[in-house]
């Protein structure tokens, strides 16, 4: 297994973004996405394959800006937001409606339109379905990917072993599937069996049950792989929703751990709370058990 390491020498500078036109939740997932390295550096390594991707390109420059200590305009978030926009029309990518109560869809959006296969493999969680048609009760089993993985159970994650399980098998529903007798499926039931992890794990939670149950996200996260080895991963950002407002914490140069709400960044402690709406992983080490 070849992944591609987290690496501190590609952790962006701390920086603030104006929230033009209630853009908070884009500039949080601006930030989040920061603090995945593996992202930087694949991009900025890259780069001479994103010749006609001006969104992709936009995000190159602002990486390599925050390295090199260049100045950056305040309005980088929005400009680059247009950009991201402009960029899905382009790709026929279907438009969604670009507000704070989708941004774990505009992470999805957001890695289709870098329009990339090595950016693809650092994201996409490969697992394989298995449901059962109503009506005829064929059952049916198809591998797909995701960008990012919701978690929608009501037993409470207590430590790192509970996330880690429940990523690599659990039961979801379906929103629509048609089966070969012709029946369409709506929202059923569908076993999701993990086959294949990314350098960066995407996890979206629902903050209304991680009120309700004391569930926590926690800072490590480790899969077992084949051959009793284990995949190691470190949180290092995560996107947070409170009082109709988003903001982020993520690594930033040194290390150290940033909270940034727009504009506003001031360096704070490492951990999670229970307004976390999508947590970041970055794979650090495989080793033995």
């Amino acid at each position: 297994m070849d992944l591609l390491q987290y690496n501190v020498s590609y952790l962006p500078r701390e920086i603030g973004f104006n929230n033009t036109s209630s853009i908070c939740w884009f500039n949080a997932l601006l930030q989040a996405l920061l603090s995945c390295t593996q992202l930087t550096e694949v991009m900025i390594e890259q780069s001479d394959k994103f010749t006609n991707n001006y969104m992709a390109l936009a995000y190159i420059d602002l990486a390599r800006k925050l390295r090199s200590g260049a100045d950056i305009s305040p309005n980088a978030s929005s400009e680059l937001l247009a950009l991201f926009i402009k960029q899905c029309s382009r790709l026929n990518i279907t438009p969604m409606e670009f507000t704070a109560s989708c941004v774990d869809e505009a992470l999805t959006l957001f890695v289709q339109a870098i329009n990339n296969p090595y950016i693809d493999r650092l994201f996409c969680t490969k697992y394989v379905g298995s449901l059962t048609c109503e009506k005829c009760k064929k059952n049916t089993r198809a591998k797909f990917d995701v960008i990012i993985t919701r978690t929608s159970t009501e037993k409470p994650f207590a430590d790192a072993a509970d996330l880690a399980a429940y990523m690599r098998a659990h039961a979801t529903r379906c929103e629509q599937y048609v089966c070969d007798c012709g029946n369409k499926n709506i929202n059923i039931p569908r076993a999701e069996l993990l086959t294949m992890v990314s350098e960066i794990v995407a996890v979206s939670f629902d903050r209304r049950y991680l009120n309700s149950c004391n569930s926590i996200v926690p800072l490590t996260l480790a899969i077992r792989a084949r051959g009793g080895k284990m995949i190691h991963y470190k949180l290092v950002s995560t996107v947070n929703h409170g009082g109709g407002h988003y903001i982020a914490y993520g690594f930033r140069a040194g290390e150290s751990y940033f909270r940034c709400n727009d504009n506003y960044v001031e360096q704070c402690e490492y951990k999670t709370d229970n307004t976390v709406f999508i947590a970041f992983y970055s794979f650090v080490e495989l080793k033995n058990e």
